[in-house]
């Protein structure tokens, strides 16, 4: 099983269920699949193709899971 199946398994069956914690802060499925769909809304938008290449500079967070593929 690959991770974004393992991922959308669980926003389809455990939409409420606890994605992420840091720093206190918990993420759910669902929380995280809304933003993971602004972000690629976001990329798609200015262009971004499937097969491009992508740099991601970021501190250790819930954000940074979020933008792994």
């Amino acid at each position: 099983m690959r991770l974004h199946d393992f991922f959308d398994y669980h926003v389809r069956e455990r939409p409420d269920s606890e994605f992420a914690l840091m720093d206190r802060r918990t993420v759910t499925y669902s929380e995280d699949n809304k933003q993971i769909n602004r972000l690629a809304n976001a990329f798609a938008s200015s262009g971004t193709k499937k097969g491009d290449q992508v740099a991601i500079l970021s501190k250790n967070s819930i954000e940074y899971a979020r933008e792994l593929p």
